[in-house]
């Protein structure tokens, strides 16, 4: 007989960041900018670390495999999930049974990763989890639709503070634009149409448009261009909890991960660097476009020169939520930040087939209303 497998468990403290005063695990307070110990109390302030000292560094020459600083800075365990493909970190000593991505116990222990780029900054959390939970609490009870006994669902433990990573790139372009521009003009037209079964010739105002070539120069320099890089969360619900403010990005440094679970990029260097000039290319030809005279426009190509382009790996903060209704698996995420929140949610069937019939009476009442006048 096979023995019982012991539940899973969540991430347990280690001395990984041991008090100075009893030796218990430090954890990093966002609000006091300090280290404090949950045991005992003490804190220990950490130094303020000027903006300055965040490092853009060079993409050419990244991608040519000239040394950036590796790792995380201190020793981290990394578990990956074989459900959702999110690799998480957190510091050894702890244990994870659990994804905290999608609540799969499909997890296995990845070892000797190596390559991987080192934060160079990071938006400490701002929302504390009993701040998380009231405002997840309150989206689960937000709208009509939802099963009434959701919201009762809110409990710490679904709860993970987790640092999602993500790319910034800054780029310096100069573009070229060519594109037709299209001035409208009008001339009378006589046509004839029937009014009281008798012909009738009238006169209307008839839109034409006289296309011109032009062409004109573009430059502009794109600073913190942001591209996720997560593999735990959907792309799109995470944009929606943006915006991040990355002016009050931080130095990394390892303390700031002390109790606090992080994931490794799953959109390399490469990947992210297509993504974010896709994005930028977007904003320059939206720029262009707007910069074509006349009514309206046609064939607009843009042709762009990059120039002293950086980047650097930031991590910022998220709450995440994974959560089943029946046998459903559901996501909800919040900006660590700005307490913003975005999720998937079920939907009550029986309130739904309450509604379409209540359409549907509203729709026979009105029309028998109107059939009798």
């Amino acid at each position: 007989m096979q023995a019982t497998p012991p539940p899973p468990q969540e991430p347990t403290a280690s001395a990984h960041f041991p008090c100075e005063k009893c030796g218990a695990e430090m954890t990093f307070n966002a609000s006091t900018n300090a280290m404090r110990c949950d045991y005992c109390g003490h804190t220990v302030q950490l130094t303020e670390q000027e903006q300055n000292q965040i490092t853009e560094y060079d993409l050419e020459a990244a991608l040519a495999r000239e040394p950036v600083a590796e790792g995380w800075g201190t020793e981290r365990r990394a578990i990956k999930c074989q459900n959702c493909g999110a690799v998480t970190t957190f510091e050894p000593g702890q244990v994870a049974a659990k994804c905290q991505f999608c609540d799969s116990s499909h997890v296995v222990e990845e070892k000797n990763r190596r390559g991987v780029i080192r934060p160079e900054s990071l938006l400490p959390f701002s929302v504390d989890k009993n701040t998380a939970l009231q405002r997840f609490s309150a989206w689960l009870g937000r709208g009509w639709f939802r099963p009434g006994n959701l919201k009762h669902l809110a409990s710490l433990d679904q709860l993970h503070g987790i640092y999602l990573p993500f790319w910034t790139f800054d780029a310096d372009t100069s573009s070229r634009w060519r594109a037709q521009a299209g001035y409208h003009y009008y001339t009378a037209e006589r046509y004839t149409t029937t009014e009281n079964g008798r012909p009738v010739t009238k006169t209307r105002q008839v839109q034409h448009t006289r296309w011109v070539w032009t062409a004109g120069s573009h430059a502009a320099f794109y600073d913190d261009q942001l591209v996720f890089a997560s593999g735990g969360v959907n792309r799109n619900q995470a944009r929606a909890i943006e915006p991040f403010d990355l002016k009050k990005l931080v130095p990394y440094r390892p303390e700031y991960l002390a109790g606090w679970t992080a994931e490794e990029y799953q959109v390399d260097l490469r990947q992210g660097w297509n993504t974010g000039k896709e994005q930028i290319q977007a904003k320059i030809r939206a720029e262009c476009s707007r910069m074509v005279p006349g009514d309206t426009q046609r064939f607009l190509s843009v042709n762009t020169t990059f120039r002293k382009v950086t980047f650097k790996h930031v991590l910022l903060p998220v709450w995440v939520a994974a959560y089943r209704y029946g046998a459903k698996l559901y996501q909800c995420l919040i900006n660590g930040q700005t307490g913003e929140v975005q999720g998937q949610a079920p939907v009550s069937l029986p309130k739904v087939l309450l509604a379409v019939l209540a359409g549907i009476a509203l729709v026979a009442a009105l029309l028998y209303f109107f059939g009798r006048g």
